[in-house]
């Protein structure tokens, strides 16, 4: 799998081998090798959030040779005076590491491999890891999210924290099923425009009842050179009970002034009055609160697939048994 013949003597004459870092066009990342499928005219680079660009250039020149020297092997030291923290890994490129020869990323999922990446995870708490599954995130079905939430209910009291790792693609999803599988929930997503007139959107949606709390923290970030970006962060939380809590921590950095950003906030408990108003409409009072449910998460269950739409409805009829006290 080869690029064209004028990029390979330019190559040479820069001295440019695959897994150099490079500036192509003002763009800066690492060159990956050319897709099966790619046109041989297109540099794909490997910027440094993790996401591969196609360019069209011969503007080109070498910034940084790679390393060839094998990674050494990571010694953990845990420590009592740390906390515990389990990473739970179902795939996504959280949890990998740059492979040049295959032109992408490959699983990561030992603690070593982990510090290796992010050494600061060493510093902060004992690191410890389990594989639940190794998949696209678009792969993630219904029966995943049971098996998520039964290894986190399995480990929940063992550790101090447990991170759960996944691809951005069907995170939501994921997200808003183990929000009413599970009762003390922290979510987040992390967002960064790296080009002008970029657009974003989050939206995150939590339930919390009994003693269960909810957490978003997320980030936004727009560098220098990403001006005309737009974003629009948007968090709604809904409780039960009087015990429930949620939390909202956004973290937005912004370096360019020409930008457009919203952030919305919400946080409402479902109250006697509206429970009232419906079963004096002749409603049960657990189908009101399933009704209440459902039209909260509807934005995000709308643009699910339909069996996932009916797994999420499934999921809302069996937490909400019992809930009525």
């Amino acid at each position: 799998l080869m690029y064209s013949e004028e990029l390979r003597e330019l190559f040479e004459t820069e001295d440019i081998e695959t897994g150099d870092r490079i500036k192509a066009d003002g763009h800066k990342g690492r060159l990956m090798p050319k897709p099966e499928s790619g046109d041989p005219e297109i540099l794909v680079l490997k910027q440094d959030s993790g996401y591969n660009i196609g360019i069209e250039t011969e503007d080109i020149e070498l910034v940084e040779k790679k390393d060839e020297k094998e990674p050494t092997e990571t010694d953990i030291k845990h420590s009592e005076d740390k906390p515990d923290i389990l990473v739970l890994h179902t795939g996504g490129t959280i949890a990998s590491r740059v492979s040049y020869e295959e032109g992408g990323v490959k699983p990561a999922f030992n603690p070593e491999d982990l510090v290796q990446m992010y050494p600061e995870f060493a510093e902060e708490f004992n690191l410890h890891s389990e594989v639940v599954a190794q998949m696209l995130s678009e792969d993630m079905e219904p029966g995943h999210w049971q098996d998520i939430a039964e290894k986190v209910d399995e480990h929940k009291d063992d550790y101090d924290g447990i991170i759960i790792g996944h691809g951005t693609d069907t995170m939501a999803y994921t997200g808003a099923a183990l929000t009413l599988m599970l009762q003390n929930i922290d979510t987040g997503a992390k967002v960064v425009h790296n080009a002008p007139n970029t657009k974003s959107t989050i939206e995150s949606k939590s339930i919390s009842q009994g003693e269960g709390r909810t957490n978003y923290r997320g980030l936004v970030r727009i560098p220098k050179g990403s001006s005309g970006s737009k974003t629009s962060i948007e968090c709604d939380a809904l409780m039960f009970d009087e015990e429930a809590t949620s939390d909202t921590e956004p973290y937005i950095e912004i370096k360019e002034d020409d930008v457009e950003m919203a952030h919305e906030a919400t946080v409402g408990r479902i109250g006697d009055e509206e429970i009232h108003y419906m079963m004096s409409r002749g409603i049960e009072e657990e189908e009101a609160k399933e009704m209440i449910v459902r039209g909260f998460i509807e934005p995000i269950a709308k643009e699910l697939p339909l069996e996932y739409a009916v797994e999420l409805n499934r999921l809302i009829e069996l937490e909400m048994e019992g809930s009525l006290g």
